[in-house]
């Protein structure tokens, strides 16, 4: 792959960490109760995961391992 592609590829990504991180700043500063913080972290962490990986299965190419 080249850079180029690369680089496309991921601005949305990247994107979607930097607002996913700017929510669990927003979050830690409201300070909820332990148990709300880890739920809601593990949910905002996990939403550039889940896009990282429907990006990568709808593009149709082979995965390497």
């Amino acid at each position: 792959m080249s850079g180029a592609r690369t680089s496309l590829s991921t601005r949305p990504l990247a994107g979607t960490c930097a607002i996913a991180a700017l929510m669990a700043v927003g979050l830690g500063a409201v300070r909820p109760a332990p148990l709300v913080l880890g739920l809601v972290l593990v949910f905002l962490l996990g939403i550039p995961r889940l896009l990282a990986v429907a990006r990568r299965l709808a593009r149709d190419e082979p995965v390497e391992l």
